[in-house]
C-alpha cells in the first residue's frame, strides 16, 4: 500500500482586532503575526470589505492615537499587507 501525502496550505484571515493590537504594541502575538505576514511567512487572505473595515477602524481617533502613528503610516503598512495577500 502506497501512502500519499496531501499538503494543505493554511491561509489566515487577520481579524481587525489583531491589527489594532499590533499597531498599539510591538509586544505580543498580534504584532508577531502581522510582522510574519508582512515578511511573507504567513499566507494571509483578505477581502475588499475587510480592508474597508481595517481602514475604518484604524482611522478612528480613539484607535489611532494610542498607536503613535499617522493614518498615512498605517495606510502604508496596510498596502504592504494587502499586496502580499490572497483575495
Amino acid at each position: 500500500m502506497t501512502s500519499k501525502l496531501i499538503h494543505l496550505a493554511m491561509r489566515y484571515l487577520l481579524d481587525t482586532n489583531v491589527l489594532v493590537a499590533a499597531f498599539r504594541s510591538r509586544e505580543g502575538a498580534s504584532y508577531a503575526l502581522v510582522q510574519r505576514a508582512l515578511q511573507g511567512g504567513l499566507d494571509v487572505v483578505v477581502h475588499q470589505k475587510l480592508v474597508y473595515e481595517y481602514r475604518d477602524v484604524l482611522s478612528r481617533p480613539d484607535v489611532l492615537a494610542p498607536t503613535g502613528l499617522s493614518f498615512a503610516q498605517i495606510e502604508v503598512v496596510l498596502a504592504h499587507l494587502v499586496a502580499g495577500a490572497h483575495s
